[in-house]
């Protein structure tokens, strides 16, 4: 299944390469990096994650292209006998995008979609577990900058979800050497994000073109293996420039706050909600330019 759908993806890209209106290339990339700590009294928890996407772009205005990306995460549970955690999340597919501008603002929006895989370890002194999963994704989101310097006026919605494509395979371990097929926890999730930045401050004093701008940040999300309901709430600022009636985001740190407002799901918790405390810093390593 994962060669036919590459094959497939590479397929349709050369097939949009080919047309004499495609000829101009775009590459976008993405990184950045986060750590959270759990704010639970007992056996707490604290873990990292980093991530990189690349899109290769085609065409004028309405663009389309090939999107990898490959996510990967540590977590470590702090307890009598400490559990650790390491996961891995590639994806593959294909991206559409369009930039536009009005009288009013300057628009962008952009759609991934395709397939992910997903490889889970989890191992503590005397258990280990492995699973598997393969699931259908779509992200994307949509920003509206004015391009006078109003109070509020750089606006980003964000939204993702995840569904298995087929059950997820899953092993354990309580003894060495005797691996026995497990019940997989149920992957999928959505989220969706919204941020404002506040007010565009000139970096250096003369020299308009770069600029320093906080942000407000509030989301939503559910997870489907921890039957979670999370809020959160936050800020953060960011750095970029203005050029050619575009603002360009170099790179940004968020920081806020993951409210469970479900029960928390752990039979080894005594604490009846959790939260998470969270810092991210995403980097715009490509795509400085909107235009081709």
């Amino acid at each position: 299944m994962m060669k036919k759908t590459i094959m497939m993806i590479i397929f349709l890209l050369l097939a949009l390469a080919s047309e004499e209106r495609a000829q101009a290339q775009k590459l976008i990339g993405v990184a950045g990096a986060g750590i959270f700590k759990s704010t639970l009294t007992t056996d707490p928890f604290v873990g990292n994650y980093e991530f990189i996407e690349g899109r290769l772009m085609f065409g004028h205005g309405f663009r389309y292209g090939l999107m990898g990306s490959y996510t990967w995460v540590y977590l470590n549970q702090d307890k009598e006998n400490p559990f650790n955690y390491k996961g891995q999340f590639y994806a593959l597919g294909l991206s559409v995008d369009k930039w536009w501008q009005t009288l009013n603002a300057n628009h962008y929006f952009w759609i991934n979609s395709g397939i992910g895989w997903s490889y889970d370890r989890g191992a503590s002194q005397t258990y280990q577990s492995w699973q598997k999963d393969q699931l259908f994704l779509i992200k994307g989101g949509f920003r509206s900058t004015k391009p006078y310097n109003d109070w509020f006026s750089n606006n980003l919605l964000m939204a993702e979800w995840q569904t298995p494509i087929k059950t997820g395979d899953a092993r354990y371990s309580v003894s060495p050497g005797i691996v026995r097929t497990g019940t997989p926890y149920k992957k999928g999730n959505f989220r969706l994000t919204y941020e404002n930045g506040i007010k565009k401050i000139p970096l250096f004093f003369g020299f308009n073109e770069s600029f320093i701008e906080p942000t407000a940040h509030i989301g939503c999300s559910t997870r489907n293996d921890f039957k979670c309901l999370l809020v959160e709430y936050g800020g953060g600022i960011s750095i970029g420039y203005f050029k050619e009636v575009w603002d360009r985001e170099l790179f940004k740190i968020v920081a806020y706050k993951r409210q469970d407002l479900r029960w928390y799901n752990s039979q080894n918790s005594d604490n009846p909600k959790t939260s998470l405390f969270q810092i991210e810093i995403v980097v715009n390593i490509l795509n400085f330019y909107p235009k081709n």
